[in-house]
């Protein structure tokens, strides 16, 4: 994955983390690796006689680190896999029909309006291909955060964004995870941010050199047709107004563990007799 500087206007000058797309199918860090060494050179010679004179050695110990690490704490994940082309072009094609069949204007908005269809597309047989992919990523996920439960897709819907529209700040409330696929994207509307879920870390922002995984308020990761990003439904996101001259057609969705209220909800504490 690489990662390039970019600079992104707004209420004030913010410093943007740009998330190329050049990825392959699987759990994507949007940071550097958890531990970075750090290698500092002496700044003087070291003296003949320390060489020589053991008992002047401990004026001569090395001021510089044995090792040192950056510990990478609470990291906010963003998972993304891309349907393989065979796939992909046939699951676009059935998802464009179930739409239009639903009345979805996929080519008559005008510029500067936008459609979302009802939340239960994933109730409908059309879109079973995909909500097999979306069930299949949500367990690759699980797994990686050794999460056991199952999970459900409690809301499924389309976005039509015409060009001029997008989509404000915004979180997903009472899910555990969230997600997009994008079915019809292009150059100037093909991303989606990603904000600091620190809003501490924001009062104070010291003036750095270049953009990075520790120094950053926005992270912009970029996407192209086929795309699947899913990332914790609490997690503040906004897409920016489509550039280019067609829709941005995408399909969003929430995850929840359907057995929370029975069990997952329940008090953790063990009744009885307690002690230190």
């Amino acid at each position: 994955m690489s990662v390039a500087p970019h600079m992104r206007h707004g209420a004030g000058l913010q410093r943007l983390l740009c998330i190329a797309d050049k990825t392959s199918c699987g759990f994507l860090e949007p940071f550097p690796p958890t531990c970075r060494r750090s290698v500092i050179s002496h700044p003087k010679p070291v003296p003949l006689d320390c060489i020589t004179a053991k008992s002047a050695f401990r004026d001569c110990v090395s001021d510089t680190f044995q090792t040192s690490d950056v510990m990478h704490l609470f990291p906010t994940y963003v998972w993304r896999g891309d349907v393989p082309d065979g796939a992909r072009q046939e699951l676009s094609q059935t998802l464009l029909q179930e739409l239009a069949a639903l009345g979805a204007p996929l080519a008559s908005l005008r510029p500067g309006e936008n459609w979302q269809s009802d939340q239960d597309l994933h109730l409908r047989a059309g879109f079973r291909p995909l909500t097999s992919w979306i069930q299949k990523a949500a367990r690759q996920l699980l797994d990686h955060l050794h999460v056991q439960p199952d999970i459900m897709i409690t809301g499924c819907w389309a976005n039509v964004n015409a060009p001029g529209t997008g989509h404000r700040l915004h979180s997903h409330r009472n899910n555990f995870i969230s997600g997009v696929y994008y079915l019809q994207t292009q150059a100037g509307a093909d991303t989606i941010n990603f904000f600091d879920p620190k809003v501490q870390a924001g009062a104070i922002r010291p003036p750095a050199n270049e953009p990075t995984a520790e120094n950053t308020e926005v992270a912009q990761v970029r996407i192209v047709n086929g795309a699947l990003i899913l990332f914790p439904a609490w997690l503040l996101h906004a897409v920016d107004a489509n550039r280019s001259t067609k829709p941005r057609i995408s399909i969003s969705f929430n995850l929840m563990f359907p057995s929370f209220a029975e069990t997952m909800a329940r008090p953790g504490w063990t009744p009885g007799v307690g002690g230190r």
